[in-house]
């Protein structure tokens, strides 16, 4: 059930694969299907055809199974950042595979033999460099989708290795073999609560979300509220297809009488946009720039990103000013860090049925009853 499995056989992900085929044609197919596809990349395989899931029933197994088994442990040494030219063609030609031979390589020193494959240990299977090069993607020269360099840049994690990729997306289980979920924050159309929980747990862990308060009181007429946002987290949050996804913060303000006074970030369901029109709001997401500076869902069109993820392992100080129409004895104050995976924006009309789909987690909360020590 991981979203490894689901690279290709994906109903989104085969209408943004038509969408960049009918714009750039090969180009297009092979940029988007050297990482969901490799087996198809790396054979010249024709997916101009595959419109629907259906198509892909007639797809050899080791095509239309997106990203195997076969493919991460066939590796026998890490591959490099890929930087795209600025004809967004494909540019990944070192996967450095040995599919061949029968021998899949790990992380296990002494593996366990087996009457399937041949097994060997290789040490860069426990290092962030194996999820190399499908999550360092320069665009012309903007690291847009660069998850790898985002840890590296922490100090000290590229030196010492330190908290690698798997150790997150990739725990230890109780029988000593690392969890293939592959938890993040992706889903699968076909079965979208497959993963559900386990991502939910993953975020949980990313950051935290509380008030910054100095004192308990509030001003006859006015209300500030700080808050801070401390990432957990080894790479910026969100990251990856950061432009695709968002993170906010919900804040609500309730009189003593439970009427609702202020709120920000707030959405009905997650086929509601949120309002970039509020100053008050607090988003971490990236947009694209296109050549004519516009913002665009499309990579390859990317010329220039507008980053306004949080930092890893960084602290992210907010305020919201409130002007009270009235002097209240107290208030009642909740915050929530929301998250969802993908942006409404990003569905037309081949996909919209989808977005219903889309979970809006709730990864945090915090609640505050603010005091006016002027009324006693």
């Amino acid at each position: 059930k991981s979203m490894h499995a689901h690279a290709l056989d994906d109903e989104l992900f085969l209408s943004l694969l038509n969408r960049e085929v009918n714009k750039n044609g090969l180009i297009g197919q092979n940029y988007c299907i050297q990482c969901h596809a490799q087996a198809a990349y790396l054979s010249d395989y024709d997916l101009s055809n595959i419109n629907t899931l259906e198509d892909l029933n007639n797809l050899p197994a080791s095509i239309k199974q997106g990203v195997t088994c076969t493919v991460c442990h066939t590796m026998t040494s890490p591959s490099s950042s890929v930087f795209t030219p600025d004809n967004a063609a494909a540019a990944i030609d070192d996967f450095h595979l040995n599919p061949g031979q029968n021998i899949f390589y790990g992380s296990i020193e002494n593996p366990e033999s087996n009457s399937f494959h041949d097994s060997e240990f290789l040490p860069f299977y426990s290092q962030s460099e194996s999820c190399l090069p499908c999550h360092d993607q320069f665009i012309r020269g903007k690291d847009i989708e660069a998850t790898f360099t985002e840890w590296q840049r922490v100090p000290g994690f590229s030196m010492s290795g330190a908290f690698p990729c798997q150790e997150c997306h990739m725990p230890i289980k109780e029988d000593g073999h690392h969890d293939h979920t592959f938890s993040g924050i992706d889903i699968n159309f076909e079965s979208p609560n497959d993963l559900e929980n386990e991502n939910l747990n993953l975020l949980k862990t990313a950051l935290s979300l509380d008030f910054n308060f100095e004192s308990d009181s509030l001003k006859l007429d006015t209300l500030s509220i700080p808050i801070v946002v401390e990432s957990f987290t080894g790479h910026r949050f969100p990251s990856g297809t950061s432009f695709t996804r968002e993170a906010w913060v919900e804040i609500s303000v309730f009189n003593p009488e439970g009427i609702l006074l202020y709120q920000s970030g707030h959405i009905e369901d997650s086929s509601v946009p949120l309002d970039l029109s509020d100053e008050d709001l607090l988003l971490f997401t990236t947009w694209l720039l296109d050549e004519n500076n516009d913002t665009t869902f499309s990579a390859s069109d990317a010329y220039d990103f507008i980053n306004n993820s949080l930092p890893a392992l960084e602290n992210c100080y907010h305020s919201y000013n409130l002007i009270l129409d009235q002097s209240y004895s107290f208030l009642d104050i909740d915050l929530k860090m929301k998250f969802r995976a993908l942006k409404p924006q990003i569905f037309d009309a081949t996909n919209s049925h989808l977005i219903g789909s889309v979970p809006v987690y709730e990864i945090t909360s915090s609640s505050k009853r603010i005091f006016n020590l002027e009324e006693f």
